[in-house]
């Protein structure tokens, strides 16, 4: 028989007296079968056994570290002080065993404690990551755990790189980020783009909304993430009661610089617009460490600068500190995206990968409120007041 032949029989045969060692719950002979599969493994490096050989005798190795965890952490804990008293008057009750009287290192017995911690699939799933990777080891597969990890904790981010093709959505769909520049009533009359004109000549003067009207866009409905919601100064505390009115929490702002002409104003020159950002109760802390200012140049009334969505497109990546080991910290990037497909309302002009509803933007030429009402029934109650009667604003 070759070395290989023997050396798999032998492992086989300590394969079997390693799972009755835990049936027993006996920690010196897991810990020495483990010791064993070691020593095995170094040997089989050492002559040039074959993949299967190595990792069959690192896999042992591994399994026995996670059974000795499952049988300590079964165990009751030597707390230290002296033996109790029991009901007999003659005996006296002596403490589980130190560590070191089990033959085992501090060091030892934490690791393995921590592989039996791993739940049994996630054991599994890593165990076949470490083998691919070439990691089968105790030290790898707590190595992935722990990267495993920074993963389930890592916000849930749907990339969005497939490209939507509709100009109004269909019933039922849902967008991940929206971006909307609501016609915020500034005064009684026409005011700036956002509806279709309803058989109206378009002549460069655009409808406005009142405040009710925007609330009754049920945004909410079609966007189960994320809103960047612009506002001007007039109507700070009113976006509030918007965005709860649309089911979405306030969280932060940016700030637009304009770097180009002057602004107009009362008080003060408008020379920078802020963007509300607004989730879900339920949506994930994305990370960004991006800047809550940015300048960019003026263009025509009301236009909104690009960088917005670019911010929203591209990937933004931090670095998060993680436990790797006893002791040991590692520092991962770790990347998030804000999810999609998405939505711009009252948009001005088309962009690839977005939907873009508004008056000014290559369409249909429906009403945005009809738009939702399409994709979202529930939204119905208003765009059917504003759809039926072509008089209705």
């Amino acid at each position: 028989m070759s070395t290989e032949v023997v050396s798999l029989q032998n492992l086989r045969d300590g394969r079997a007296a390693l799972e009755r060692a835990r049936s027993l719950g006996e920690i010196k002979e897991i810990k020495r079968i483990g010791d064993l599969a070691a020593a095995a493994k170094r040997f089989a490096e050492a002559q040039g056994l074959s993949k299967e050989a190595k990792g069959y005798a690192a896999e042992m190795e591994i399994d026995a570290g996670r059974y000795l965890g499952e049988v300590l952490a079964r165990q009751r804990k030597n707390r230290g002080g002296r033996p109790t008293k029991s009901s007999s008057p003659t005996a006296e009750v002596l403490p589980p065993p130190t560590v070191p009287e089990l033959g085992l290192t501090h060091r030892q017995s934490s690791q393995a404690q921590k592989l039996a911690a791993i739940p049994e699939k996630k054991y599994q799933t890593i165990k076949e990551r470490a083998r691919r990777s070439d990691e089968l080891s105790k030290s790898g597969v707590l190595r992935l755990a722990a990267t495993a990890n920074v993963e389930r904790d890592k916000p849930h981010v749907v990339d969005n790189s497939g490209r939507v093709e509709w100009t109004t959505p269909p019933q039922g769909v849902k967008f991940g980020t929206a971006i909307i520049d609501p016609p915020w009533p500034y005064s009684a009359g026409p005011r700036k783009a956002g509806f279709a004109t309803h058989g109206r000549e378009k002549s460069g003067v655009y409808e406005s909304l009142s405040l009710p009207e925007i609330k009754d866009l049920r945004v909410g409905d079609v966007v189960t993430g994320y809103v960047f919601l612009w506002v001007g100064k007039k109507f700070l505390r009113d976006s509030f009661d918007v965005l709860e009115a649309w089911g979405f929490i306030p969280r932060s702002w940016m700030v637009w610089v304009k770097t180009s002409g002057s602004g107009v104003g009362s008080w003060f020159k408008s020379d920078a617009e802020l963007v509300i950002l607004a989730t879900k109760k339920d949506a994930p802390f994305l990370r960004t460490c991006a800047s809550d200012v940015f300048s960019a140049p003026r263009t025509k009334h009301s236009a909104k600068p690009e960088y917005l969505h670019q911010f929203i497109e591209r990937e933004h990546t931090y670095m998060r500190r993680v436990k790797a080991g006893p002791g040991r910290f590692v520092r991962q990037p770790v990347a998030v995206r804000f999810p999609g497909p998405y939505l711009e309302l009252f948009g001005r002009s088309a962009r690839e990968g977005w939907v873009v509803l508004g008056d000014e933007a290559p369409g249909d030429g429906k009403d945005i409120r009809e738009s939702l009402a399409l994709a979202c029934p529930r939204s119905a109650s208003l765009a059917e007041r504003a759809v039926g009667d072509p008089t209705t604003v």
